[in-house]
């Protein structure tokens, strides 16, 4: 049994494209994807979404006070899993920790990691296209890491899309 109810309508998060049909799925998106989550996240469609399709607006409304008090998205996360009683404070603690660092991380690093979801996902152009944004943007002089990890993702993608030769030109300029 979930918490609320199944919903007749999925609740689909744009940035990794993946539909969520109870609360229950939501909690394991956040603890999965906690790398893919901006702070405006738990935005109003996402909290109309749980009052009306989940049935659950004691978790909105407690998530909407909690914005006003404090919006950061380590605070609303831990109202949302503690509010549905998902995850045991250890795990709380540790996903906390974790939305923190994420903060930090530069726009650049957060499009790597959605690039590197989506290939994993088997989510190929879309992965192609974070990829080919971030060759646009990476400097070639100063970024020399990340861009041989994107010209290996990069030739990944095209491997799983059994483009040879684009893979192996990748994988050389990765190297």
């Amino acid at each position: 049994a979930c918490v609320g109810r199944y919903a007749t309508t999925p609740y689909t998060i744009k940035k990794a494209w993946v539909r969520v049909y109870c609360a229950e799925e939501l909690a394991f998106y956040i603890c999965n994807n906690a790398s893919l989550l901006e702070e405006d996240f738990f935005c109003p469609a996402l909290l109309e979404w749980l009052e009306e399709e989940c049935d659950l607006p004691l978790t909105a409304k407690r998530i909407r006070s909690q914005k006003r008090v404090d919006d950061r998205l380590e605070t609303l996360v831990r109202t949302y899993l503690q509010d549905i009683r998902f995850v045991s404070p250890q795990e709380m603690d540790e996903l906390e920790k974790l939305l923190q660092a994420n903060r930090s991380m530069s726009g650049v690093q957060k499009c790597k990691i959605q690039g590197d979801y989506f290939l994993q996902n088997k989510k190929i152009v879309l992965a192609q296209e974070c990829y080919q944004s971030l060759l646009e943007q990476l400097d070639p002089e100063t970024d020399r890491e990340m861009l041989a990890s994107v010209y290996h993702n990069y030739g990944v993608a095209f491997a799983k899309l059994f483009l040879y030769e684009q893979a192996g030109k990748y994988f050389k300029m990765a190297y």
